[in-house]
Formats: C-alpha cells, sequence, structure tokens
C-alpha cells in the first residue's frame, strides 16, 4: 500500500517516540557503584583473605560483597572461637559481577574471616550488617580502605537500580570488557549488541544508568519503525497509532528496553529488516533492499536469530519474484533488470552482511591479536554452534516454546525484599491483551492469506512464522524472551486484522484494543519496571495465571 507520511505523522512519531523514552528512562538505575578495588593479601596456598576485627562481640546478620568484573569464586566465612576458626558459611558462590553478593552471617563475634578460592578476586565494597540490618565498620577498617571506603552508596535495601540483573552480569560486563581491553567472557553471541552496549558505559560510566541506557535508545527506536509499518501496512494513521501504543505497553518490550542484554537490539535490527523488505515488495524501490541488507547484517552481528529473520526475508522477496517473473517475464528486454537486480541482492544480502559480521569482531582482534578478523568469525562461530547445543540445564523461569504463546510462564530477572513489608520485582512477559488478542489475529490473517490471497497478510502470517518454527526443533533450555520478536510481528498481524474489520467494528475494536492495553500496562507496571510497591500488591493483584506469581 502507498504511504503517505503527513506532518501528523511526523508529530505522533515523535511523542511517541519522546514519550517511550522518558518512561522508561525515570528509575532505570543508580549513576553511581563501587568503584575502588580492595588488593588482597594471600595465604600460603594462594587464596585471598580478610579479616575483620569488631568491638564487644558484635552481632552480625549479613555480609554485602560487591564484586566487580571478575567473579570471586566461592568464599568460606569463618568466626573466631578462642584459639581456632570456625566455619559458619562454606562454599558460598560469588557470581554476580557488577553486584551485591549477599552471604548470611547470623553470629556475635569479635572477629570474622573470609577466605576466596579465586586468587583473581575483584572485591570493590564490603557491607557488614548488624541484627537491625544497619551497617558496622569493623575496627580495623582503615586495614582495608577500598573495601570500606563507599559505604554510603549501600541504601536500606538493594534493588535492580544499584546492580546488574539476570543476564547483565554477561552482556553489561562484556561491554566493560571490550572498552577496557580485558579477557572476554561473554562470548556466546557475535560481538556487535556488546559493543553498542559499551556507548552508554563510554558516555555514563560503568553503573546500572550506563550500561542499560543503549537499550532505552534501541527500545525507544522501535516506535518510529512499527508506527511506519502500520502506517504502510493500512495507510490510516489510527492502525500506526495502535501499533504504537501496543508495543510501547507490551510488558516485555518495556522491560527489555531497561535491562542491559543484546535482545532489544536485535529486534530493533529484525524489526527493521522486516519493514523494509516489505517496503521494497509494496513499493519496488531498490534503495530499500540495501537498507534491508544494512540491517540484516547488523542482526546477525549482533544475535544469530537475525538468521531465521533472514530466512523471512528469502521467502518474501522468492514470492515477490515469482509474481514479478509472471507479470514482466525474463526475455531479452527484462534482462538487464533482472541482471541488475541479482548482483545487488547479492551485495545487499551476501558481501554487505558478511562486512558487517566480520568487522564487528574488531573488539576480539583488539583483545586477542594472535587471530585475524575471519580466524576470530570462525572460531567464535563453533564455539556458539556448540555451545548452544549444550545450554541444558534445570531453571525455575524455562519455558518450552508452546507455552510462550499463552504467556504461561514469566521470567523472573530481579528480587528484592526491603524493609516494611515492601518489595521491587522486575518480571518479562507479555501483555494479555497483545499476546491472546494477536494469537487471534494471527489465525484471522492465516486464514485470510489462503482465503484472500491478502499479500499484506501472508508478509506478517510469514515472518510470525519463521521466528517462531525453530524453537520448536530447538532442544537446549529456553526462555519467554526468546518470543519477544513473535510478540513484535503480533503488534502488526494485530493492527492489520483490525483494520479490514467494517461496519464501524474497527473503530470499536482499535479504542478498546488500546484502552485495555494501557489499561494493563498501569496495573502491571510494578512487576514490570521494579516500582517499589507493598508486597501484597503482588500478592493480590498480579497472579492472573497460575505461573504469575513472584514472591
Amino acid at each position: 500500500m502507498k504511504m503517505e507520511i503527513r506532518r501528523k505523522d511526523v508529530i505522533l512519531v515523535c511523542l511517541f517516540t519522546i514519550g517511550f523514552f522518558c518512561i522508561a528512562l525515570w528509575g532505570l538505575g543508580s549513576h553511581s557503584i563501587p568503584q575502588t578495588e580492595q588488593e588482597l593479601s594471600a595465604r600460603g596456598d594462594g587464596a585471598k583473605e580478610v579479616v575483620l576485627y569488631f568491638e564487644e562481640g558484635q552481632q552480625l546478620s549479613d555480609l554485602l560483597l560487591f564484586i566487580g568484573y571478575r567473579a570471586a569464586g566461592e568464599v568460606t566465612v569463618s568466626v573466631a572461637a578462642g584459639a581456632d576458626w570456625q566455619i559458619v558459611q562454606s562454599g558460598e558462590e560469588l557470581d554476580s559481577v557488577f553486584a551485591w553478593n549477599e552471604i548470611p552471617v547470623s553470629y556475635r563475634t569479635t572477629c570474622l574471616g573470609l577466605v576466596f578460592s579465586d586468587a583473581s578476586v575483584n572485591l570493590m565494597e564490603l557491607v557488614c550488617l548488624d541484627e537491625n540490618g544497619e551497617p558496622v565498620l569493623p575496627v580495623n577498617a582503615m586495614q582495608y580502605p577500598a573495601l570500606f571506603d563507599e559505604q554510603e552508596l549501600y541504601e536500606d535495601g538493594i534493588t535492580y537500580q544499584d546492580q546488574t540483573i539476570f543476564d547483565e552480569i554477561y552482556h553489561g560486563r562484556t561491554a566493560y570488557e571490550f572498552l577496557h581491553g580485558l579477557p572476554i567472557y561473554e562470548n556466546t553471541h557475535p560481538p556487535l549488541g556488546k559493543t553498542l552496549i559499551s556507548v552508554g558505559i563510554t558516555v555514563f560510566g560503568m553503573n546500572p544508568f550506563g550500561w542499560r541506557f543503549m537499550c532505552v535508545v534501541f527500545g525507544s527506536l522501535m516506535m518510529p519503525f512499527i508506527y511506519l509499518f502500520g502506517l504502510r501496512l493500512t495507510g490510516k494513521t489510527r492502525y500506526a497509532c495502535l501499533a504504537a501504543v501496543l508495543l510501547g505497553t507490551d510488558f516485555m518490550h518495556f522491560t527489555l528496553s531497561r535491562i542491559a542484554t543484546i535482545d532489544i537490539i536485535v529486534a530493533f535490527f529484525i524489526l527493521g529488516m522486516f519493514y523494509f523488505m516489505y517496503a521494497f515488495v509494496s513499493s519496488e524501490k531498490r534503495r530499500y533492499l540495501l537498507l534491508a541488507g544494512l540491517f540484516t547484517g547488523l542482526g546477525c552481528a549482533t544475535k544469530w536469530t537475525g538468521i531465521y529473520a533472514l530466512c523471512g526475508l528469502f521467502v518474501v522477496f522468492l514470492l515477490w519474484m515469482i509474481g514479478k517473473i509472471r507479470k514482466i517475464g525474463v526475455k531479452k528486454e527484462t534482462r538487464r533488470y533482472w541482471t541488475w537486480l541479482c548482483l545487488q541482492c547479492i551485495g545487499c544480502f551476501i558481501l554487505l552482511p558478511f562486512t558487517i559480521y566480520t568487522l564487528s569482531y574488531i573488539p576480539f582482534v583488539r583483545i586477542y591479536p594472535d587471530q585475524n578478523l575471519l580466524q576470530h568469525v570462525l572460531s567464535n562461530g563453533e564455539l556458539m554452534l556448540s555451545y548452544h547445543k549444550a545450554t541444558i540445564f534445570d531453571h525455575p523461569y524455562a519455558s518450552p516454546w508452546y507455552s510462550w504463546l499463552f504467556d504461561w510462564k514469566p521470567l523472573l530477572d530481579s528480587r528484592e525484599y526491603l524493609a516494611g513489608d515492601k518489595v521491587s520485582v522486575i518480571a518479562t512477559f507479555g501483555n494479555p491483551v497483545l499476546y491472546f488478542a494477536g494469537l487471534y489475529a494471527y489465525g484471522k490473517e492465516l486464514w485470510r492469506t489462503f482465503r484472500n490471497k491478502d499479500k499484506n497478510a501472508a508478509v506478517l502470517v510469514l515472518y510470525y512464522t519463521v521466528m517462531l518454527l525453530p524453537w520448536i526443533f530447538i532442544r537446549r533450555t529456553v526462555f519467554i524472551y526468546q518470543y519477544y520478536v513473535c510478540s513484535v510481528v503480533l503488534v502488526l498481524l494485530l493492527c492489520h486484522s483490525v483494520s479490514q474489520k467494517e461496519g464501524g467494528q474497527e473503530k470499536r475494536a482499535c479504542w478498546g484494543l488500546l484502552a485495555a492495553s494501557v489499561l494493563l500496562f498501569v496495573v502491571f507496571y510494578p512487576v514490570i519496571s521494579g516500582l517499589v510497591v507493598p508486597a501484597a500488591y503482588i500478592r493480590q493483584v498480579i497472579p492472573w495465571l497460575p505461573n504469575w506469581r513472584f514472591l
């Protein structure tokens, strides 16, 4: 359908984009985390230790250790018992980087010892809490100046605003390593996503706000794309607005836009791939092929799910080409047209993506100069293949692909209990309005594809299917966020389906979906944003489905 962008569309796009950006940016995270590292002394066996002394037998409840970019392995906590040491905690894993790791102690002592199994421990700060949960300094704090110099950064309770959560311990950490030329920890996805996350760290520093900022940017930039896609699909501003509101109020879109993982980044590039290919087949303007190829390279260099999307582009282009051949044929008069088209496709979808993908490994060459770009591409590709084949483990929030369709099992990203029976929760799952109405729309559009030969419906059904189909055959442990790109396509399926209604039904459906989606976004905002609320609200209001229990 021919698309006409008017002044009001430009204004609306700006309002949706800026509005989402501001809402997502509010409460994104702290600008300050512990920065100084304490050098620890080594014992005879090579393990690092900290020995703290307290006055008059101090009652301790918990220890909070902020770990930097290197995980500390296991820690053993002991207290003095006469001339000997009594172990009170053994084998505690300190594996959350750029985060506060809590160790329960519940012991009264004058002397406390911590022994770290990993000699490369990156210990930034240590907070000792008394029985009332108040910080208390050891009498020999000056012996470890960097451990106790930023105590003010611990407030009455730690939330997502003060540390990494979920996969930020991989992607945010690796972005930091790229910047500082440190050994790369997370190499199970291509590098571009982490490189882009590092831009926020460069500007704002290595803190929660800094490592999450670029994800807010990419989540916000999806708003113009979804608006323009809706406008091109239907030709009406009303449905473009519906698309923007449905995406902006989708729980998963909001959550992933505020967490430093690569999923929102690859989704942005895939949405661009889908949009520009659709723009090409509907207008036949060659510049859209170039843009689709550019976004293909960027998407695949961020996460391999971009390859699934590329398969969708190939099928859409193939179907368009078959129709074009039937229309103009392959003959002497059209030979030049087909030759240039084939050459452009080779350049746009093979050479350009390959170049972008290869160049994305520049951080690897900087850190590991013993291999060149192509060698890193090949060796890391082998590693990624073997990793994803073997990644099978038990996880309380893992969910099979078919459960995603019904929003059945959310993923809990963060949960922190605070004083006064309050709690901060962040969960990844979808807005039920989008998921259930969108699934119905998929069925309607599938029917319209075969019954009415609706090309727009066919493209959307194909996009959704190619992003879901691979997960049916993948046997690794998976989570609901891997359905996210499908949920973005559900937005478009729903908009197109509503636009096909007649007799005034389309207006009622449009306003009903808008109102319901916004209302549920407000109701569920505390569990997708980390907003501190009474625990009773999470227990009583949120559990609409059996697995929607976060406490």
